[in-house]
C-alpha cells in the first residue's frame, strides 16, 4: 500500500504532448513530502505540479526510502527518460563555509563541527557563487540510494541551496536593503537574512506550532539586532494570511509580505489558484543548473 497522498496537484495540457525527452523534471524530497514540477526549456514555463505527503511518518529512513522507491514505481511519470533530472534533498545535517575558507578535502571536518557523523556517511557540496559560499550536507543514505536507483546521471542539490538562490534572486530584483526570509515547511521553518553585503543569516529550526515560528524569527531578529518595527520579512511555503500563525505574527510584524515565484521562467495559468509564495524551494531548483 502506497503511504503517499496528493496534496496538490496541476497540469497544463501541453504537459501531455510534451515529449520528456524536451523537458526538465525537478523534485523535492522531504523528510515526510515529495514534491515534483516539469519544466519546458524551450518556453521557461512550469507546466506541471504535483506534492505529496505520507499518511502515516516512517519508522526509519529505510522504510521512507522504500515508500519512495514505491512511489517511484506506481507512477509513470517518474520513469519516463528526461532532458534533466535535478533533485533537492532535505537534511537537516549541512553547513554553510565562506569559499575562502573551502577545502573539498575537509568536507566530514566542515559538518563533525556541528553534528555527529556516521563513518561512510556522503558528503556533497553546493557552490553558491551569490553569496560567496558553499553549502555542505550530508544526505540520508538510504533515501539517497534509492533516488540514485531511478535517477541515474540526476544533478543533487541540498534544498537549502535552492531556498537561499530564490531568496537572493527576490531580493535582488526588489532593491531592498535587507529582507528576512521566512519559509514555513510541514514541521520546520528555514530563516534567511540578506543585506547589502550578501546573506547575513542562515538557519533551519523546528517548528511544532505558531508560537515556535514566531519566537524564532524573533530570536534571528534579536541576534542580527534589527529593528522589528522596520524590518521586512517576506514570507514563502505554506503559511496564508487568513491562519492564526500569520495573524500573530503580524502583531509583532509591522513589514510583512509575502514573496513571489522564482523568474526568469514563467508559470503556466493552472497555477493561477496557487498561491504565488508557494513551493518556493521547489521551483527554486530551476536556478540550480542541471
Amino acid at each position: 500500500m502506497n503511504n503517499f497522498e496528493w496534496y496538490h496537484h496541476f497540469a497544463d495540457p501541453v504537459a501531455e504532448r510534451l515529449s520528456p525527452d524536451f523537458s526538465h523534471l525537478l523534485i523535492l524530497i522531504g523528510q515526510h513530502s515529495l514534491q515534483y514540477s516539469i519544466l519546458n526549456p524551450e518556453t521557461s514555463m512550469f507546466i506541471s505540479l504535483a506534492s505529496f505527503r505520507v499518511k502515516i511518518a516512517p519508522k526509519s529512513p529505510a522504510l521512507y526510502a522504500a515508500q519512495l522507491r514505491q512511489l517511484f514505481n506506481d507512477d509513470e511519470l517518474f520513469r519516463r527518460k528526461y532532458q534533466a533530472v535535478t533533485i533537492g534533498m532535505e537534511s537537516p545535517v549541512h553547513t554553510l563555509v565562506p569559499s575562502a575558507m573551502f577545502d573539498r578535502e575537509h568536507l566530514s571536518g566542515y559538518l563533525r563541527f556541528n553534528f555527529r557523523l556516521p563513518e561512510n556517511h556522503p558528503l556533497f557540496s553546493d557552490h553558491l557563487p551569490e553569496i560567496d559560499a558553499y553549502n555542505i550536507y550530508s544526505p540520508a543514505v538510504s533515501t539517497l540510494e534509492a533516488v540514485r536507483e531511478f535517477f541515474p546521471g540526476a544533478a543533487i542539490v541540498h534544498a537549502g541551496t535552492s531556498l537561499v538562490r530564490a531568496c537572493y534572486q527576490y531580493y535582488r530584483l526588489n532593491q531592498s536593503p535587507l529582507v528576512l526570509f521566512l519559509h514555513v515547511r510541514e514541521k520546520d521553518i528555514d530563516l534567511c537574512c540578506i543585506g547589502e553585503n550578501g546573506l547575513m543569516f542562515f538557519n533551519t529550526f523546528a517548528s511544532h506550532c505558531k508560537e515556535d515560528i514566531l519566537y524564532f524569527t524573533l530570536y534571528a531578529m534579536d541576534q542580527l539586532r534589527l529593528r522589528v518595527e522596520d524590518t521586512t520579512v517576506s514570507v514563502s511555503g505554506f503559511l496564508e494570511k487568513d491562519t492564526e500563525t500569520y495573524v500573530l505574527l503580524s502583531q509583532y510584524i509591522l513589514e510583512l509580505s509575502f514573496t513571489s515565484r522564482p523568474g526568469p521562467a514563467v508559470y503556466s495559468p493552472v497555477f493561477h489558484s496557487l498561491p504565488g509564495h508557494f513551493y518556493q524551494q521547489l521551483f527554486g531548483l530551476a536556478l540550480c543548473g542541471s
